[in-house]
């Protein structure tokens, strides 16, 4: 991938001789934030033991960005939807660094069956 370039121009006068000079044109490309980010999985599949403690890791999740430099850096959040009438924050959290998804409370398999 090359991100700058050097070219070099020449201007040639029609005289007798004909008398030239060079001149260097360094033309440096910088990166738009043009690629969305990516991640590594469309469906991410996860389990927890039924009362597990809060804050236990349940999974971790990740995406790339093309980009370069602050254009490619990737933050995770939450889309707060709601599950059995509560946030989906009331269950989990997501650390918006590094894509890891922590339980914010115990689940108990049996009350989440109705």
């Amino acid at each position: 991938l090359i991100s700058e370039y050097n070219i070099t121009i020449t201007a040639i006068d029609d005289g007798s001789p004909p008398l030239s000079s060079t001149a260097v044109i360094h033309v440096r490309i910088s990166d738009i934030n043009d690629n969305p980010p990516v991640f590594s999985k469309t469906l991410y599949t996860m389990q927890v033991s039924e009362n597990n403690k809060p804050g236990t890791l349940i999974g971790s999740i990740m995406a790339t960005d093309k980009d370069s430099a602050e254009n490619a850096q990737v933050s995770y959040s939450l889309i707060e939807e709601m599950v059995k009438g509560f946030p989906v924050s009331h269950f989990i959290s997501i650390n918006s660094d590094n894509g890891n998804i922590h339980a914010v409370r115990p689940f108990d398999y049996e009350h989440n069956q109705n």
